[in-house]
């Protein structure tokens, strides 16, 4: 899968998860249902029930920890459909636009953002030296 189809299915299902916690998400549902259905009939209102399940376990108290799992379980989904019907994407890609469009500000800035960035870095150490990475901050104590 390349990395625009990825990063699609990443931001879809972080705006997607995200948004079942808000008064909009009756009508993600349905989009999602709708999107899925006529891409992949076979799925026949699965991810609908699947969906409603999700949003039952977000909004249980003290599982607010189980949004990481979520949505890691929806990427794989939407990236499950994008390889099967690569047609989709569009329609995803739609449906995610709405879906941050519709939360205004509020949206989740890794919904916000759909451009992957992808950072290698190497390093040699000989002797005594040591070296210190990090792909984003880094405290160190001595």
């Amino acid at each position: 899968m390349d990395e625009e189809l990825a990063s699609l299915a990443a931001s879809a299902a972080t705006s997607v998860v995200d948004s079942l916690a808000t008064d909009a998400w009756e009508g993600v549902r349905d989009d999602v249902v709708r999107l899925w259905t006529r891409h992949d009939p076979a799925a026949d209102g699965a991810p609908g029930s699947e969906l409603d399940a999700a949003r039952a376990l977000l909004l249980t108290p003290g599982r607010r920890e189980a949004r990481g799992r979520l949505v890691a379980d929806w990427e794989e989904r939407f990236r499950g459909l994008l390889r099967a019907e690569p047609a989709a994407a569009e329609a995803l890609s739609r449906l995610v636009s709405e879906i941050v469009a519709g939360a205004g500000g509020d949206a989740p800035a890794a919904a916000k953002e759909t451009t992957v960035t992808r950072t290698e870095m190497r390093a040699e150490a000989s002797g005594r030296a040591q070296i210190y990475q990090a792909g984003n901050n880094i405290t160190t104590q001595r």
